[in-house]
């Protein structure tokens, strides 16, 4: 069983995917058992006669046809026999100092799923949503094949920002540290823009950009069951009803609320409670989107059996 896998995509770059393997073969930990995966996207040029002779030895598999950055490099993550896998493009080069941070925090977090460089030139992020970029990423293997892998509906990038949305959803964190890595930033620039990737993205997280739903512990057992309610401009009965269903729940459940955009106090009020009852979860619209797009909304985060 290894420890790590590094997958990269190779397409009709070879020596460059060389480059990046030999780079960060230096940087492992003698102890550290690393399986390595290529991807060859369909390739017009030889991608395996590079790699031979490395001493990481990886694994090369290769499409017939051109499946993209996106679904070339979540084919190669469900071959992964390791926890955790680290993600490259093979344009990036890490440090010895960078690799480690990584490692430290995926040791000290077991509620972590995903960490790599806060990157600052991408001005479309906030800092208030959780933020990846494929560039450089280590993610915990198994949440990222229970999520099936990166949005394919994606053309052209916001897939792993998308991924980092999906995740937090789920009940992981993910984290960007300050380090020191090289990537060329242009092409992550050119992915996200797209305009319908950017309209895509928008569309399906535009409400959680800054109150996402309350974090669950991804280990903890789901609960016996889910309440989902809707509030609008309700306040005092919105805290009727949560009093009661505190007071009086006594199975193992979770508590979600879908608040369409109300104006009387109502989203401060729940982000009080979810501050102070880890069982409750919230939602906060910043538009209304009616009673059946607020259930759907709630019922899409439910655990409940």
């Amino acid at each position: 069983r290894f420890d790590l896998g590094v997958v990269l995509v190779a397409r009709h770059d070879g020596a460059e995917v060389r480059r990046a393997l030999e780079s960060l073969a230096a940087l492992l930990p003698p102890d550290l058992a690393c399986q390595a995966l290529v991807a060859d996207d369909a390739s017009r040029s030889d991608t395996t006669g590079p790699l031979v002779d490395l001493p990481m030895d990886p694994l090369v598999f290769r499409s017939d046809e051109p499946m993209g950055l996106s679904q070339s490099l979540t084919q190669a993550v469900e071959l992964v026999s390791a926890p955790w896998c680290l993600v490259l493009e093979p344009t990036t080069r890490l440090t010895s100092a960078a690799l480690e941070a990584l490692l430290a925090a995926v040791a000290a977090h077991p509620g972590l799923a995903a960490v790599g460089p806060g990157w600052d030139d991408l001005m479309d992020r906030t800092a208030e949503r959780p933020t990846l970029d494929v560039a450089c990423m280590l993610v915990r293997t198994e949440p990222f094949r229970k999520l099936g892998g990166f949005d394919p509906s994606y053309q052209a990038g916001y897939w792993d920002d998308d991924l980092a949305m999906r995740l937090t959803v789920a009940g992981w964190s993910t984290r960007s540290l300050a380090l020191a890595v090289e990537a060329d930033r242009a092409i992550a620039r050119r992915r996200r823009q797209d305009p319908m990737d950017r309209s895509r993205f928008a569309h399906k997280w535009g409400d959680w950009m800054g109150d996402l739903p309350a974090a669950v512990d991804p280990t903890s057992d789901p609960p016996r069951y889910s309440l989902v309610a809707l509030t609008y401009n309700q306040l005092d009965y919105t805290r009727l009803f949560v009093e009661s269903v505190l007071a009086h729940s006594t199975e193992p459940y979770e508590l979600i609320l879908v608040d369409n955009a109300s104006v009387d106090g109502t989203p401060d009020y729940l982000r009080d409670l979810a501050a102070r009852h880890p069982q409750v979860r919230i939602v906060l619209n910043q538009e209304n989107k009616g009673f059946a797009g607020g259930c759907n909304q709630g019922v899409a985060l439910a655990r409940g059996e």
